[in-house]
């Protein structure tokens, strides 16, 4: 991670900070505004590190599907 982009990320995250400490009356509205305000200037510096390291993305072999489950599993009611 440059120097630049660690000045960032530290930069958004104490304005964040010092933002929530100075509005103590925030809504919920505020907080997911402020989050995303942060995630704007995070995120694209977490996607160049992740596409930077070489490390394929996801589970190897891809998800199983979770819809659907093995025949003979246990339900919660059968558990009991």
């Amino acid at each position: 991670m440059s120097e630049i982009q660690q000045e960032q990320i530290s930069k958004a995250t104490e304005e964040g900070l010092k933002k929530m400490e100075e509005n103590t009356d925030y809504e919920k509205e505020d907080y997911e505004k402020l989050q995303q305000e942060i995630e704007d200037v995070v995120g694209p510096i977490m996607k160049e590190l992740h596409a930077a390291s070489g490390m394929p993305g996801g589970m190897p072999g891809g998800m199983p599907d979770m819809e659907t489950q093995p025949s003979g599993e246990m339900n919660i009611e059968e558990v009991d």
